[in-house]
């Protein structure tokens, strides 16, 4: 067994981008400032002035007595805004330079995040720096129709989930290499890779939950043996569509406001997408399934889980989002 731990450690390190911390550092670094310089920094936009308006509601309880929960309701489920405000006092810092910094801060986050995913797909410190860089340039880019950015262009709880969430992802993987060489993980690399869950969740609990969903399945695409996967991975999917069932049918009925609000907003229903907007749905996860055939019985074992693991999260979520996000739904 140690015969073969010391081959596979010298594999691992011969395939590793062979760059020291203070290198990947630097390229991060300078990757962030391309970032925001390609997408700017709005702190009042969409959401994100419901989010300052939260903190800025802890820091100075007077502000907003009236529509009171126009602020709040938001943030309720998640500690970001008290953890921002805490920040905020402790420091002495002004609340829109504190923003800054935590916007600034959550780029190089979800970077350096993305370098550490990168390194375990890839031998070369080339192709490490063309992930990353990419994502840096597409941070901005909208998802198919739904409005969305990969990364919001101000601070709300979904800047910090969202590294947290990748750093999970790599955590998972270091835990299932260690497990199929029967060796055991670093203590204090463990206690990360859960303090990143940990965050990730009490900072905003539905995108972690999405993101811890991805880890458990990739752990479950990644087990030994064909049947067991199969059972296991459709357990799974079938556990995602009833929850799903449970949530839709358990929620409570909204206000007719409400539903009228909801139905100018075209991108939360698939069902009234543009033909692009659907080809922008479909595209990806067959471009990411290609990817998963083209890796079929190669050495790159984490990238073909990997592909395997985004095709079937985007088809069980596609499959939902047709399901039970529908207009008809809201009425």
């Amino acid at each position: 067994m140690a015969t073969v731990e010391t081959f596979v450690h010298r594999v691992e390190v011969q395939r590793s981008p062979n760059l020291s911390a203070g290198h990947v550092l630097a390229i991060t670094a300078a990757l962030t400032v391309v970032a925001v310089l390609v997408q700017g920094y709005h702190p009042f936009a969409e959401d994100g002035g419901l989010y300052l308006a939260g903190v800025k509601k802890i820091l100075n309880p007077s502000l907003y007595p009236s529509w009171t929960a126009f602020v709040v309701t938001q943030t309720r489920f998640s500690l970001f805004a008290p953890a921002v405000a805490s920040l905020v006092h402790f420091f002495r810092l002004n609340l829109m330079v504190a923003m800054l910094l935590i916007y600034i801060a959550s780029i190089w986050s979800t970077l350096a995040a993305a370098w550490l995913l990168a390194a375990r797909c890839f031998g070369k410190t080339e192709a490490c720096i063309g992930a990353v860089s990419v994502l840096a340039l597409w941070l901005a880019m909208p998802v198919a129709g739904t409005s969305l950015m990969l990364m919001d262009p101000y601070v709300t709880a979904r800047s910090i989930s969202t590294p947290c969430g990748l750093c999970a992802l790599v955590g998972a993987i270091e835990v299932r290499r260690h497990l199929n060489y029967s060796s055991t993980i670093p203590a204090w690399k463990g206690a990360a890779y859960l303090a990143c869950a940990v965050i990730a969740e009490i900072a905003h609990p539905l995108m972690a939950t999405y993101a811890l969903a991805c880890v458990v399945l990739y752990l479950a695409l990644s087990l030994p043996g064909h049947k067991r996967r199969i059972v296991v991975t459709g357990g799974l999917v079938a556990l995602a569509l009833a929850a799903a069932a449970c949530i839709s049918y358990l929620a409570p009925p909204q206000s007719r406001e409400y539903i009228q609000a909801a139905q100018t907003r075209a991108y939360w229903f698939v069902e009234t997408w543009q033909w692009y907007e659907l080809l922008g749905l479909v595209g990806p996860p067959c471009v990411v399934a290609a990817i998963a055939l083209r890796y079929a019985g190669d050495t790159r074992e984490i990238i073909r889980i990997i592909s395997r693991t985004v095709t079937l999260a985007s088809i069980v979520a596609i499959a939902i989002a047709v399901m039970f996000a529908r207009v008809s739904s809201e009425s």
